[in-house]
């Protein structure tokens, strides 16, 4: 044959610098079939499957590489209203038409009821092209037809704006697409879906040219579409609507594939950040230059939007179905009605009760990633560095809780068994303590005021979830422990909790409600039990010599007697208790 003035090579140095309007479908016969391989005048007993919707700026270039060579081509439109039909017919492509219900309906479709005659079938996207090299492989396999495989992995190259992607993750892409006819179909999967065949498979080392000539303005448009289905697809995956693909880390590519996505994948928090990073620094997407950053950020925008329609749609699915109110404002009058008492309630039926409570609903990613990063990094640094610190080293575990965001006062002490969730969430006041063992479950911001003590084995738990939501999302309610408060050993203060001034939480309370100031409170649920009555700074300083010094407090009572004088009926004092008052007052 002829060698033709457009060829694959040229497409791929300087793709898109030729539309097809310009160029005409009679003008882009395949080429050279120097290979040997095939005479002129005889084709390879190879079919071609394309399916189509609106594909005429990308279908000139399809079947100018497969026309001249294939046995048969068809393609499977859906409902093209531009120029599709007339260049298919024209290049000599069997064109048949079928309602649009899915990507996987309708290949499977075509692979069913399309008149194929040949052994081998080739799937062919309408906007990528078979270079010479694969077409010579495949037609080798074809013709000599004694490999034991069913089917071929196909490799393709990326083109983004014009500029080939050789990493980002993109590069190599393997697909099945060339098979035995009857032995492969598409998994069920409402978008990038994956063929299925009967093993064993093989892997072909020509590539497949993959370009879209029709715009970024409608590869942006299609990726939208594709991550509504992507996300409806994780959507019935999560809730059990669609049983999760059989696939197994020790199986093939596909299989592996499969199984990190649906174990691993789904599971990460900020997916769209994982995947630029993983595209561009692991990937190496940098090596693509421009054209490689711009792609990694399209292609984690689009991941970012999964994300956000599936949120959309779980939170849609949570909300409980809010009936409106009748509005009786502009109702007649009714004539009055007997009252009649209510029928007795009927004790409830022993069927079991519906299950509320979603769990496959819930956010499995509440936290940002930094809060993870920071997370990881603390319970590193509080499992070594503050756990096995000495006793006495606060200034030492205070500056560590201040390195990582907490708000520590002066003369602040926390021991070294106590476990503090989130330091940047929690404040505590000067002259404030943290006992031993102390739980600061401090999912939401915690403060303790100034000489307040948190005795030992204490929870301070300020988190908790909604319980009239099905998916129980997740609360964070401050605690407030205000000044001079003593909280006593194995003490629970929950979500939300206020605890006022001068107040006592008596030992192994649980305090679900605020506490007023100057009040001590005890038991489960705690309750006030009294007033809490301070005395006077100079009587506890005396009460406290008192019980240090007993002696010293009753000669200095004594001495004041004498002072004063004997009393009119007491006799005067003997030599002996002025000796002993002389002696007591030394002392």
């Amino acid at each position: 044959m002829a060698s033709s003035s457009v060829n694959l090579g040229k497409m791929s140095r300087n793709p898109g610098a030729e539309s097809a309007s310009e160029i005409g479908p009679a003008a882009l016969p395949w080429g050279d079939l120097s290979d040997g391989l095939l005479t002129p005048g005889t084709r390879a007993p190879i079919a071609i499957f394309i399916i189509t919707r609106n594909e005429e700026a990308n279908l000139p270039y399809a079947l100018a590489s497969v026309r001249d060579w294939a046995k048969e081509v068809f393609v499977l439109d859906s409902g093209s209203t531009d120029k599709t039909r007339e260049i298919a017919e024209s290049m000599g492509a069997q064109f048949f038409f079928r309602e649009w219900d899915g990507y996987v309906n309708q290949k499977n479709w075509g692979l069913d009821n399309l008149p194929f005659t040949a052994p081998w079938i080739f799937i062919l996207d309408a906007d990528e092209a078979i270079t010479p090299s694969l077409r010579h492989e495949i037609i080798r396999i074809a013709i000599e037809n004694r490999c034991p495989e069913n089917g071929f992995y196909v490799n393709r190259h990326l083109l983004f704006m014009g500029k080939p992607i050789r990493h980002c993750g993109y590069y190599p892409s393997w697909n099945l697409r060339f098979f035995r006819r009857g032995k492969a179909r598409y998994e069920q999967r409402a978008v990038h879906e994956h063929m299925v065949t009967e093993p064993p498979v093989g892997y072909v080392k020509g590539e497949m040219e993959h370009y879209d000539r029709r715009g970024l303005e409608y590869y942006i448009a299609k990726h939208n579409t594709y991550s509504t289905l992507e996300a409806r697809e994780y959507y019935n995956l999560l809730t059990g609507r669609t049983a999760a693909a059989a696939g197994s880390f020790w199986g093939d590519r596909m299989e592996r594939r499969r199984w990190l996505k649906t174990r691993v994948w789904l599971r990460l928090p900020c997916r769209w950040l994982v995947r630029w990073v993983y595209m561009y620094l692991f990937k190496l997407g940098l090596l693509d230059g421009r054209a490689g950053f711009q792609f990694c950020l399209f292609i984690s925008s689009y991941e970012h939007q999964i994300t956000l329609k599936l949120r959309e749609l779980m939170q849609q699915s949570s909300e409980p179905d809010i009936q409106p109110k009748k509005d009786i404002s502009k109702a007649p009058p009714t004539a009055p009605v007997e009252i009649k008492p209510a029928p007795p309630v009927p004790p409830p039926a022993s069927s079991p009760r519906p299950i509320v409570q979603r769990f496959d609903m819930t956010d499995r990613t509440p936290y940002r990633l930094d809060e993870y990063a920071k997370r990881v990094l603390w319970e590193m640094t509080r499992a070594t560095l503050f756990r096995f610190s000495p006793r006495r080293a606060y200034k030492w575990r205070n500056m560590l809780l201040r390195l990582f965001g907490g708000k520590i006062g002066r003369h602040a002490e926390v021991r070294a068994t106590a476990r503090i969730f989130q330091p940047w969430m929690l404040e505590m006041a000067e002259w404030s303590t943290i006992g031993d063992f102390v739980e600061v479950y401090n999912l939401g911001h915690i403060s303790i005021g100034n000489h307040s003590v948190v005795s030992q084995r204490s929870h301070l738990c300020a988190g908790t979830h909604d319980y009239q939501l099905p998916n129980l999302p997740l609360l964070r309610p401050p605690i407030r422990i205000g000044g001079g408060v003593w909280v006593c050993a194995d003490a629970f203060i929950g979500p939300g909790v206020s605890i006022g001034d001068n107040s006592v939480v008596g030992a192994r309370a649980v305090v679900t409600h605020d506490v007023p100031n100057d009040v001590i409170v005890a038991g489960n649920p705690a309750k006030v039990i009294k007033p809490r009555v301070m005395r006077s700074e100079m009587a506890v300083v005396a009460q406290t010599l008192a019980i240090q010094l007993p002696h010293a407090t009753e000669a200095s009572a004594e001495k004041a007697a004498e002072k004063s004088g004997p009393a009119p009926s007491d006799p005067a004092p003997s030599e002996t208790s002025k000796s002993d008052s002389v002696t007591a007052s030394s002392v």
